[in-house]
């Protein structure tokens, strides 16, 4: 499942979504037999990785997705053009998947 995800992204050339992440991470608890526990690894996993941007892209990030600001929103609680907003979450998102797949080798 990851591997054709990156294939189609490589012959799309689509832009990154968060949701990509997500089946990464699965694959990995499945693969290392986690225990009930699984949504709390996961969780400490995503706070390590997200902790390694930026402060600009994990106030985009905490503020989209767990915050649930819409992009809009945001730009205009952080004072930022909305440009700046989807710039800064495109690169975290991009960041946080490449941790999530280098943490998978």
């Amino acid at each position: 499942q990851c591997f054709d995800m990156l294939r189609r992204r490589r012959a799309n050339k689509e832009d990154l979504c968060a949701e990509e992440l997500w089946p990464v991470l699965e694959f990995q608890a499945e693969e290392e037999h986690l225990s009930g526990g699984e949504d709390a690894v996961l969780t400490r996993q995503m706070a390590h990785y997200l902790g390694t941007l930026p402060e600009p892209q994990q106030q985009v990030v905490r503020g989209i997705y767990l915050q649930e600001f819409s992009q809009q929103e945001l730009a205009e609680r952080l004072g930022v053009p909305l440009g700046t907003i989807k710039s800064r979450l495109r690169l975290a998102l991009q960041k946080l998947k490449e941790q999530v797949e280098q943490g998978h080798d």
